[in-house]
């Protein structure tokens, strides 16, 4: 979601229905004295790629390049996609596909977890083939990260795919798999974290265009999630922004906002109660004065008993805080029972991995 106009929209991740046919490395097929040999046997590893909320977001203003300075607290929450990368003997060239059966019809070519599988294998050349699944889990186009966490899964998983096969060694990874991250998107980074396992945590403070992650502790809470039938494209999220704001934001004077640290602290030591007063997002109010269903599905939460309800980064998806399992069960069907037409689905989560 972080970063505004410039940056590499997280749909982008999305994957084809059917099996792709086998796309070449670029410019590394063949021998070489470096590429090492891949074992007779294969090798099929299983990672989850979690989602996210953002629990607090600053816009603090558009920078000369496109990009947008944000601070933003993120917490992962428990519901995943689910990567398979399998890799298989090498026959005739190195080859790698990728199969999402959600999402049939976005090129291959033009999705995340096939620029982070080749990106990753370009750097650490080896001789084997590789085929990626996804079953989603995150809904796409929602602002829950799902592109950009399955991009940060895909860097994890063909690593451990191709150690636990012998074909690369503990520790011989031949670049930093933050900087290859952070080549493939701005959220991409923060979703190492959560993805690892085990996980090295959950949720962070992220600066800059939203790839500068301080980690941070945080206590678990409980969510209802109203997801919604139509999306917000992040480009056009900024851009309303960049209307509505034509001096530019926070980052253009002097004002300090102490607003993210506020969320932090609460996410750290707080309640659900006091965590709910300190929810924001810069981008909420310009895009639900464009986006009347956005702006229902936060009064639906609100009247449903929610404490607070917040979109998170730059939506549609809609999220609302309560007290317990029992509460947001609760908000829950009572959600249920109104009649939301733009509403695809509603669910319970918890921050944190599973």
């Amino acid at each position: 979601m972080t970063g505004g106009a410039g940056r590499p929209k997280a749909l982008s991740a999305h994957l084809p229905d059917r099996r792709s046919r086998p796309v070449p490395f670029g410019g590394i097929s063949g021998e070489s004295a470096e590429t090492r040999h891949m074992p007779q046997s294969f090798a099929r590893v299983t990672c989850k790629a979690y989602g996210k909320v953002n629990l607090g977001l600053s816009v603090l203003g558009r920078r000369q390049d496109g990009y947008h300075e944000v601070s933003t607290v993120m917490t992962a929450v428990n519901l995943f996609d689910l990567l398979t990368v399998e890799l298989a003997p090498f026959k005739e060239g190195r080859v790698l596909s990728v199969c999402c059966p959600a999402l049939p019809d976005l090129p291959e070519e033009q999705n995340l977890v096939f620029r982070a599988a080749r990106e990753y294998l370009s750097r650490n050349p080896v001789r084997t083939g590789v085929r990626v699944r996804v079953d989603k889990g995150i809904p796409p186009g929602g602002g829950m990260g799902g592109g950009s966490s399955d991009a940060a899964a895909t860097l994890l998983a063909v690593g451990n795919a191709l150690r636990t096969a012998g074909a690369l060694p503990p520790g011989e990874e031949a670049c930093d798999l933050r900087d290859m991250a952070m080549r493939l998107g701005a959220d991409v980074p923060f979703f190492l974290g959560p993805n690892s396992v085990p996980p090295q945590y959950t949720a962070a403070l992220c600066t800059g265009i939203g790839d500068i992650v301080t980690p941070m502790e945080a206590n678990p809470f409980w969510l209802v999630i109203l997801l919604l039938k139509e999306g917000v494209s992040t480009p056009w999220a900024f851009s309303v922004w960049d209307l509505d704001n034509p001096e530019g934001g926070r980052a253009f004077s002097s004002e300090r906002d102490d607003r993210p640290l506020a969320v932090a602290g609460e996410l750290r030591n707080g309640t659900a109660e006091s965590l709910a007063q300190v929810l924001y997002n810069d981008l909420e109010e310009p895009i639900i004065a464009r986006r009347k269903d956005i702006a229902g599905a936060k009064e639906a939460l609100l009247r449903a008993g929610a404490l607070s309800a917040v979109m998170t980064g730059s939506g549609s998806t809609v999220y609302g805080i309560c007290g317990s399992q029992e509460h947001a069960l609760d908000v829950r069907e009572r959600i249920r029972g109104f009649k939301m037409g733009y509403l695809h689905d509603v669910l319970v989560v918890r921050t944190g991995v599973i």
